[in-house]
């Protein structure tokens, strides 16, 4: 592997001690638990747990769940819980916790969410969205030598280059948002200010990042079901650098990985010989992390299709005869936890299947009214001729 010819070597600046090259952390933490809050959907204003943990309601739910709250630890918000699924296909028991952005870059943030789930009984069913943040690399010159044609990209993610009405880059998107992983990369420090974000240039300065220079940020963005491809994935370890290293370098594999310019068409040799190494993940002392093998990615491909026709089945069934497909399809949901990804997609296969009843209802009424007009014409010939 050798390295990439656009980023200069770290050299620590001698005013300060310590100095790094890279910060690593969370930027996003969504859980998706199971417990008990609003019972009967008849929600409390308030509910407080000992003297320390209160929950206190907000205005107005999601279009995902009814009500949500704001949970305050030792008087300070942590975070915001939505629960009460508005859709009857998703159990009644699904709470969706997200953590503050201030919150993740707090020591301990993560043994006080435990604590949290310990006082109030419940327990995570999986991570629905973590985002990854690594401050002080150089994506912007990355990218910008990809958009000159000086290197080149593997994988088929699509890039969308930022500029401003200079023709400067000020940042880029690799991959959908849309879809289950992209990764972005900006100027950070500039918006420190604006976004009221200054606890994250404390922590760089904790952190012994140079903060005297421009800080870009190279941000990976990952949804639960991208985050489930990730073999023995433990929510636990959210908090050690070298394991959300380990994941930012394992998903940019195919996705965020560039090599100089070159004939060959052979991705494996290329990547052997001329890989640019934009981060140097030594010094994050990255985790070694696997994916799910391709057999085992391809039976939660095949759960998901076998989902999708058993929902069908139910949609096409009459007079309650359908509620034994629902029911494996609901079961299947919970076998490869993919609760949010069943109820984003249930209006959709709804919609699918409402145009697919209606072309099949005009087709055949055409069909219908074709038939119609032969026996009208054969009617009138065996009438001429009579």
């Amino acid at each position: 592997m050798i390295e990439v010819p656009i980023i200069k070597a770290y050299k620590p600046n001698t005013s300060q001690k310590n100095r790094v090259a890279y910060c690593i952390n969370l930027d996003w933490l969504q859980f998706m638990c199971s417990g008990e809050l609003v019972y009967y959907d008849n929600p409390e204003v308030r509910y407080c747990f000992g003297t320390e943990l209160v929950l206190v309601q907000k205005e107005m739910g999601t279009r995902l769940f009814k009500y949500g709250y704001e949970v305050f630890l030792k008087d300070k918000s942590f975070g915001a819980i939505y629960c009460s699924p508005r859709s009857k296909i998703l159990e009644r028991k699904l709470i969706q916790f997200k953590l503050n952005n201030n919150v993740l870059y707090e020591a301990g943030f993560l043994n006080d969410f435990k604590k949290i789930l310990l006082q109030l009984k419940w327990e995570v069913k999986n991570v629905s969205r973590v985002d990854i943040a690594i401050d002080g690399g150089k994506p912007l010159r990355l990218i910008n030598q990809f958009v000159s044609g000086k290197i080149e990209k593997l994988g088929k993610a699509k890039v969308k280059h930022f500029l401003t009405g200079k023709a400067k880059s000020e940042g880029f998107d690799v991959g959908s948002k849309a879809s289950n992983k992209w990764i972005t990369g900006y100027l950070k420090s500039p918006l420190l200010e604006t976004e009221g974000k200054n606890y994250i240039k404390d922590f760089w300065v904790q952190s012994g990042l140079n903060i005297n220079e421009p800080v870009e940020r190279l941000e990976l963005k990952i949804r639960n079901e991208q985050v489930k491809l990730l073999k023995d994935f433990d929510w636990r370890k959210l908090d050690k650098t070298e394991y959300l290293a380990g994941i930012f370098k394992k998903e940019t594999e195919n996705f965020f990985e560039f090599v100089k310019k070159s004939k060959s068409k052979n991705i494996s040799r290329r990547k052997r010989n001329k890989t640019i190494q934009f981060i140097d993940w030594r010094l994050l002392k990255a985790e070694q992390l696997e994916r799910l093998s391709t057999q085992q990615s391809n039976e939660v491909h095949r759960m998901k299709q076998a989902i999708k026709t058993n929902y069908f089945c139910f949609l096409e069934a009459e007079n309650g005869a359908g509620e034994k497909y629902k029911k494996v399809a609901e079961e299947m949901v919970q076998k490869i936890r993919s609760e949010i990804w069943f109820m984003v997609h249930v209006p959709k296969w709804e919609e699918e299947f409402e145009k697919q009843h209606t072309f099949e209802f005009l087709k055949n009424k055409k069909q219908k009214a074709q038939d119609d007009y032969m026996n009208f014409e054969k009617a009138k010939r065996a009438k001429q001729y009579k």
